[in-house]
């Protein structure tokens, strides 16, 4: 209903002063703004980043805080950015980790890696890199007549009603898309993209030994929660270090979605890796690696067995 009274307000608008379809068109040229297209709307981007990262909270603030429409994108949002403008070279993008508006649970939100193209979860607390978007207003071009009136209003009132029943059948599709996934919130499957082929790092751990006797593996690749430590570290550690061996970077949620874990014990592992010197802290996520021969990455953990 609201939509309909507004574009009857604005067919009004449109009949009654014509002479607004007449201004004459800015000579020269018009610089160009960075855009995108997501579900038939035209999204304009920021031409930067903000200067410093800030976490979920501040993100969302800061974007409002610009006016005009400026807000956080959608996780959905930001990786049609990534294929629209940052494959192509556009945007001046950084390859790290962007927030999104969209949460994950009570404390987490979605951000994306333009490195990695795939979607992550991060704690809202943490801190990331932040782009403002906002959507751009539809201005159909109306015709103009010697009178100036008749063609114009006429073509606006045809297109306003295309508008119209366009939005009804989006509002359509929408309920019946809520009414079949009541959560609303895509699996973890059909968000994050897999951009190498990964061996299985549950059997390759076993058959190194990098896991301590009686480690199981549950139907999702899940380990269990509890098997023995190695001395006091959590007896995942060698697989991490596997993981983050094997993909060259050495991220916490990247770790935590490739052996599924909850992102605590992802984080409490990537410290203890920290206090081992096999990784230096660089970020809140991030971490350098400080090993290049693996096997004495398991001669130290064989130390530790003992």
């Amino acid at each position: 209903m609201k939509y309909a009274v507004l574009l009857l307000a604005l067919m009004f608008v449109g009949v009654a002063t014509p002479s607004m379809a007449q201004k004459p068109k800015p000579k020269g040229q018009v610089p160009q703004k960075l855009t995108f297209e997501f579900e038939g709307k035209t999204i304009e981007v920021a031409k930067e980043d903000f200067t410093k990262q800030m976490n979920w909270f501040d993100a969302k603030k800061a974007c409002k805080n610009l006016g005009s429409g400026w807000r956080l994108p959608s996780i959905d949002e930001l990786r049609a950015m990534y294929e629209q403008l940052y494959l192509k070279g556009k945007g001046n993008f950084q390859s790290t980790w962007y927030w999104s508006s969209s949460e994950r649970g009570a404390y987490s939100a979605w951000d994306f890696s333009f490195e990695f193209g795939e979607a992550g979860n991060s704690y809202e607390n943490g801190t990331g890199h932040v782009r403002a978007v906002r959507t751009l207003p539809s201005h159909p071009q109306e015709l103009q007549s010697p009178k100036g009136q008749s063609i114009g209003s006429g073509i606006l009132l045809f297109l306003s009603l295309i508008f119209l029943f366009a939005i009804i059948g989006k509002f359509k599709k929408q309920k019946e898309k809520n009414s079949n996934n009541p959560s609303n919130e895509k699996s973890d499957s059909n968000v994050e993209k897999t951009s190498i082929n990964r061996p299985n790092y549950f059997q390759l751990a076993k058959k190194m030994q990098l896991l301590p006797y009686g480690a199981k593996s549950v139907s999702n690749g899940e380990i269990w929660p509890n098997i023995p430590k190695i001395g006091k570290y959590d007896g995942l550690i060698g697989m991490f270090l596997l993981v983050i061996h094997y993909e060259k970077k050495a991220n916490t949620s990247h770790c935590q979605r490739i052996i599924k874990i909850q992102y605590e014990r992802a984080y409490d592992i990537m410290q203890q890796l920290v206090e081992l010197g096999f990784i230096s802290q660089t970020g809140t996520k991030d971490y350098r690696i400080n090993f290049s021969d693996f096997n004495k990455v398991l001669n130290k953990l064989e130390n530790l067995k003992n």
